[in-house]
């Protein structure tokens, strides 16, 4: 008997359901580190001491700089090496 897609996603249900829950707390704590670092960087930018600022801009400079597919492509392929 051929099983349909419903019922395949019915017996997954569980897994399914579990991702969820991953990729919902995963996304809520990017948020919450990528808002905290980004108000810290933030601050350091308009009131930091010269040299902080300088390395603060420095930072955000590369990171803007670099394109999004190629970080997505070093975190898949580069971390697993």
């Amino acid at each position: 008997m051929e099983r349909s897609f419903w019922s395949e996603l019915w017996v997954a249900r569980g897994a399914i359901w579990n991702g969820a829950l991953v990729t919902a707390e995963v996304s809520l704590w990017t948020i919450v580190m990528g808002t905290v670092l980004g108000a810290l960087l933030g601050l350091v930018l308009a009131y930091g001491w010269r040299p902080a600022r300088l390395l603060a801009r420095l930072y955000v400079d590369v990171w803007r700089g670099i394109p999004v597919l190629v970080l997505i492509l070093f975190l898949y392929y580069g971390l697993a090496l």
